[in-house]
């Protein structure tokens, strides 16, 4: 409050009275007035307020228009979720019927495998086994617990193809003329395929 000292002392030539005039106005005037700085403050502050304010009416605007909208939606919401209700079914169909056929393929690949492996060791033709795997009734055969061989079906049909169609395996004989050769008597030789 120097500033009012300073005016006063143009006017007030007794010390004494200025004195005591300045301690009284440093006692009330923080009662009756606020400081430059706070009011500035305060009205920074009250400008905020004012657009917070503002942008909270829109707010109030928009949500009441929303909710007007979905007064118009509840009379539709009846159809609409009966629509949901029956998308959501046909997304669980659909969901089920892909999880079906995926376990299907999963079980064609694999069945395949087995069987691709299976011919091998019944010494097919490694270039005929397409042509072999085509034979094969697949769902006849039954996969074992470790998805790679067959439990069932598989020896029946091989049987069955390797008596129609001999030249698409490797034969096996004793010797050249039926018996186990001289020195060596459980030796087997190979014929050679066709094919090579």
């Amino acid at each position: 409050m120097d500033w009012l000292e300073e005016i006063l002392k143009k006017y007030v030539t007794d010390e004494a009275k200025l004195k005591e005039f300045t301690e009284e106005v440093n006692k009330t005037f923080p009662l009756n007035a606020v400081p430059k700085k706070q009011y500035n403050d305060k009205v920074t502050e009250l400008n905020y307020k004012t657009v917070e304010l503002e942008t909270a009416s829109e707010k109030i605007k928009e949500t009441t228009e929303t909710l007007a909208g979905f007064a118009t939606l509840e009379v539709e919401s009846k159809e609409g979720k009966d629509k949901i209700a029956a998308l959501e079914k046909d997304l669980t169909e659909y969901k089920d019927g892909e999880s079906t056929r995926i376990a299907g393929v999963e079980s064609a690949f694999q069945k395949q495998g087995a069987l691709d492996r299976a011919l091998r060791l019944a010494k097919a033709n490694p270039e005929a086994l397409d042509f072999l795997s085509e034979q094969f009734k697949m769902d006849d055969l039954t996969l074992g617990d470790d998805k790679k061989s067959f439990v069932a079906g598989f020896d029946s049909q091989i049987e069955a193809i390797k008596t129609a169609k001999p030249s698409f395996f490797l034969a096996e004989k004793i010797g050249e003329s039926g018996t186990p050769p001289a020195g060596n008597p459980v030796e087997k030789e190979s014929t050679k395929p066709y094919w090579k």
